[in-house]
């Protein structure tokens, strides 16, 4: 059976959350990795090797974060569908040991904001601090790069 780690930097995520958009919404988050990495059916939807994965409990999607894929890190963002569809998951798979790891949770740039507060928000950009981040620590945890 698969498992689910946290990373480095998840409570300082968690912090971020508690701050700016309170208690009620990190301690949600909580509740649904836990749900996520005790139930062995999502764990095991998660393991397949498609592009989009879908699963209805936990409800969760994920897809493979297309840039980091290409450039060989098995990366990937997990979208929680209610009540917490605006947060993003950022987790990496080690297929060698069946592990997977929360590298980051983010909050979702708003669509109606073309400027941004990135310390608060997350796009997926390559050089945003999160995305430096969370390669940093997958390299830093030895894991293999895709097609390497």
């Amino acid at each position: 059976m698969p498992d689910l780690y946290d990373g480095n930097h998840l409570h300082a995520d968690l912090r971020l959350i508690r701050a700016e958009w309170g208690e009620k919404q990190a301690i949600k988050i909580e509740a649904f990795l836990d749900e996520l990495g005790s139930n062995d059916d999502a764990m095991w939807a998660l393991m397949q090797r498609k592009q989009v994965r879908q699963f209805e409990r936990p409800f969760f999607n994920s897809c493979a974060i297309e840039w980091m894929l290409e450039d060989g890190y098995n990366m990937y963002r997990l979208r929680p569908i209610r009540p917490m569809s605006e947060y993003r998951v950022l987790y990496a798979f080690d297929a060698e040991h069946e592990e997977f790891h929360v590298l980051a949770i983010v909050r979702k740039k708003p669509r109606t904001a073309p400027d941004y507060d990135q310390r608060k928000f997350y796009d997926y950009e390559r050089d945003h601090r999160i995305s430096i981040r969370v390669l940093d620590e997958y390299d830093d945890l030895g894991f293999p790069r895709i097609g390497q």
